[in-house]
């Protein structure tokens, strides 16, 4: 079963594992961006809802959040670059929809692309993206296995 934190760290294992995105500089497992190394790449979560499918498991439908950022003042080239890595995360994704078996599927939904100034005649350019996963997950914990000190038996003939 799907945990919310293996999730977000088997989207960022395939990421790494794009050779396109060997540039990147900054990886995070959080829902925002922090543009201090560039460039960069974070997956959080944004929501997760839930189906009821038996008495032990739910359907979960879970929102991630991807950014992508790079900071750059040619505004030009910062943005084709923002632009290329979304590409490369959303193709690297496409590639591996079921996150290795992790997920029931995968699917980039949209990218948004924005730009602010940093300042010192730095922006960064930013994409971001929406990754929504369906999976099952536990409906709730699982209790741990009693302890069995020692069986004796007896046989009787």
């Amino acid at each position: 079963m799907a945990e919310l934190s293996d999730i977000i760290h088997a989207a960022l294992d395939v990421l790494k594992d794009e050779p396109g995105l060997a540039e990147i500089e900054d990886w995070q497992e959080v829902n925002c961006f922090i543009p201090l190394k560039s460039p960069g790449i974070s997956v959080g979560a944004e929501k997760e809802t839930f189906t009821a499918y038996d008495r032990r498991f739910d359907n979960t439908e879970v929102s991630l959040k991807i950014y992508v950022w790079v900071n750059d003042s040619d505004p030009a080239r910062g943005e084709s670059e923002v632009r290329r890595f979304a590409r490369l995360v959303r193709y690297a994704l496409v590639k591996d929809p079921y996150l290795d078996g992790l997920i029931d599927s995968g699917f980039v939904s949209e990218i948004k692309y924005s730009a602010s100034d940093q300042g010192q005649e730095m922006l960064t350019y930013l994409a971001e993206m929406d990754y929504q996963v369906s999976c099952l997950t536990q409906r709730t914990e699982r209790e741990p296995a009693w302890e069995v000190g020692e069986v004796q038996v007896e046989i009787h003939h």
